[in-house]
């Protein structure tokens, strides 16, 4: 993106986001080609037609007039702000890859893309993690392996198992996920809506492993994943499912120290710890199929 070469670049550009809510598909067509546009017509189709007609050839938008359309309902929103170009000296944009620090993971705080995330095994903080939970672990007899289990120290981890028939990608991390618009850039956080493996990021620290289906693999069907600080409290956990890695869940929060089974439905089952099942708030999914 260029800053206008006939705008001072002292001053502020006002401008605006629209966003046109509507109660059914909409052809957007005429936004792309000019000349399906239809307010050139005698008679256009629908105030919302000449609407987006409006706003394609940067005419005046008079919104109070234009919330009412015969056919679709529609509403509209818009967001007004301004720009103003940073100095250059004053901008510049840091590659994840170019920052990895001691423990493996790229420096916090800087956005990812999902597909250069380190596995587990790859950081400092995975050395020393129990490969099993309490609940898989061949058990301890007597009141003396019941005491050792109470007094040792829980650790900073979670485990996800894949109980699916295919494959799936997990990634754990510190902070929900964002998406990504190829063509500027920018990135926002997810609220829904179709996005993909390879145009999600992650804001370090984070980890992704890919694990088999539990029926065909049961060692490569469980991974454990470290978090990072003492005071975490719990882990940010999405789940791609097969080699396309679609989205399906996205960014549930899994109680530390916790095991969360995929069993290919919208909710993680989650096991604690103490080997007790834990009750779950509903998570965000996308593309349930």
């Amino acid at each position: 993106m260029s800053w206008p070469t006939d705008i001072p670049k002292a001053e502020f550009v006002k401008e605006e986001l629209i966003f046109i809510l509507t109660n059914t598909e909409v052809d957007l067509a005429n936004l792309a080609d000019p000349s399906k546009l239809s307010f050139k017509r005698s008679k256009p189709v629908s105030d919302l037609e000449k609407l987006f007609g409006r706003i394609s050839t940067g005419g005046h938008r008079n919104v109070e007039s234009d919330k009412a359309s015969e056919g679709i309902k529609y509403d509209i929103l818009y967001i007004p702000f301004s720009m103003k170009p940073l100095p250059q000296e004053k901008f510049s944009v840091k590659l994840a890859s170019d920052t990895t620090n001691d423990s493996g993971y790229q420096s916090e705080g800087l956005p990812i893309p999902a597909g250069s995330l380190p596995e587990p095994e790859d950081v400092k903080e995975w050395t020393g993690l129990p490969r099993l939970p309490p609940s898989l672990e061949p058990t301890e007899k007597g009141t003396v392996g019941g005491v050792v289990r109470l007094v040792k120290r829980v650790p900073l981890c979670v485990w996800v198992i894949n109980e699916h028939s295919e494959e799936i990608t997990v990634v754990v991390s510190q902070y929900a996920p964002n998406r990504i618009l190829g063509s500027v850039g920018a990135s926002y956080p997810t609220a829904g809506g179709a996005f993909g493996f390879n145009t999600t990021t992650f804001l370090s620290p984070a980890t992704k492993k890919t694990l088999a289906p539990r029926s065909q693999d049961r060692e490569g069907s469980i991974a454990v994943f470290p978090l990072w600080k003492a005071k975490c409290a719990f882990a940010v956990i999405s789940v791609f499912k097969g080699p396309e890695k679609v989205p399906y869940i996205e960014g549930d929060r899994v109680p530390v120290a916790s095991t969360a089974y995929f069993v290919n439905k919208p909710n993680l089952k989650l096991v604690g710890y103490d080997g007790k099942l834990l009750t779950q708030d509903p998570p965000q999914t996308l593309n349930q199929t």
